[in-house]
């Protein structure tokens, strides 16, 4: 049995604001989620980078750095993943913060997509409007 690590991410989601999509993250003890739009698809873009697109037609990113460690990024103004901006400048991110990721597997069912690594499993519930 596999051990999921959600707690981390499960801290980090209210510090990303206004986030609207229905984003859960599920631990063996406890989940997080936030209402508001339903998912229309999911695509892997990589082995490690899947887009979530959103019936209103924003996109989530889900990046793997490693197999406990998920980027989520959403510009709700357009435009692609890209390195954080700080004011004053500053370097956020690590020059190399990739680590082995291993196997991400996507499944889908009626309800919900999960996209899960050997630690991490990050479940998105589809029917959310």
């Amino acid at each position: 049995m596999m051990k999921k690590y959600g707690a981390a991410l499960a801290l980090a989601l209210p510090l990303l604001g206004t986030f609207a999509p229905q984003v859960a993250v599920a631990s063996p003890t406890s989940s997080v989620s936030r209402a508001v739009a339903a998912v229309r698809t999911v695509r892997q873009l990589n082995p490690s980078t899947f887009e979530v697109v959103w019936h209103n037609g924003q996109v989530l990113t889900l990046d793997f750095y490693g197999d406990n460690i998920v980027r989520l990024f959403q510009d709700n103004k357009g435009g692609i993943v890209r390195n954080p901006v700080a004011t004053p400048p500053a370097q956020i991110l690590v020059d190399n913060p990739r680590k082995s990721v291993g196997k991400v597997r996507q499944t889908d069912n009626a309800e919900n997509i999960s996209i899960a690594s050997d630690k991490i499993a990050l479940v998105i519930d589809k029917k959310q409007v």
